[in-house]
């Protein structure tokens, strides 16, 4: 291999490494956040479990973030139900509480939202959140929960980190992905084997990063923990290809 192509590769490795890091840390903070927030307050029992809470994956000390959840009517009759919601404030076993009476028209749609700061947070990393929805017939009890990482950089807020960590991913795998194809024509053998795992390992990135941003914690944590035992699989053919 001459000193170019090696060089090319090398970056190739390092764009794709970079991209790999960020994707496995937004994807696993994520789903361990969420994790976290579904053991938080465990005493409010309920009949269905809800995935339609929406927090930010992650919050600065100086941010206030907001929680929202969309409500809908879908009966002709009026419903009255409460909407209790339990924030973690500082500790697991202390939270404050907000109540509000939600009476709703037919057919009525209604955003409901709560704000949160990084004093909530949990040991000083997660906030976690448990909303609960009164019985209101003819719909059951319901519960949802997420969480939030406090991530202590100055001049970013939390969006701000996620969309860095997305454009990180994808761009360095991608790029990656595409100089070393290009740099190992025609893909044969062992080539097409590291162009092949590295496909799968953008693919994998992108399905649990989009179960983790939308609420499906268990699939994403049961599928991060998988790409952990994928990762040493990819790591042992990439330094023992023999």
């Amino acid at each position: 291999m001459n000193r170019s192509k090696f060089l090319s590769s090398l970056l190739a490795y390092l764009l794709f490494g970079a991209g790999l890091v960020a994707g496995l840390v937004w994807w696993g903070s994520s789903a361990w956040a969420d994790l976290e927030a579904s053991l938080f307050d465990p005493s409010i029992a309920a009949d269905v479990v809800l995935n339609d809470l929406r927090c930010p994956q992650y919050i600065t000390p100086q941010e206030i973030a907001a929680v929202s959840i969309r409500l809908q009517n879908p009966t002709e009759r009026i419903l009255r139900q409460t909407a209790r919601i339990h924030i973690s404030y500082g500790f697991v076993t202390l939270m404050r509480e907000e109540n509000i009476i939600v009476e709703m028209q037919p057919r009525e749609s209604r955003q409901l939202e709560w704000f949160v700061s990084a004093d909530d947070a949990a040991w000083g990393r997660l906030v976690l959140v448990r909303l609960h929805l009164s019985r209101s017939f003819p719909l059951p009890t319901r519960t949802a929960t997420c969480g939030i990482m406090l991530v202590n950089l100055p001049y970013l807020n939390g969006w701000h980190i996620s969309l860095l960590l997305a454009l990180i991913t994808l761009t360095g795998t991608l790029a990656g992905w595409r100089l070393y194809t290009k740099i190992n024509q025609p893909l044969v053998n062992r080539s097409r084997n590291v162009a092949a795992l590295m496909l799968a390992w953008i693919i994998l990135l992108v399905v649990g990063n989009l179960l983790a941003f939308t609420g499906l914690w268990v699939p994403a944590g049961v599928l991060f923990l998988l790409s952990i035992i994928f990762l040493v699989i990819s790591a042992a053919y990439l330094l023992y290809p023999t």
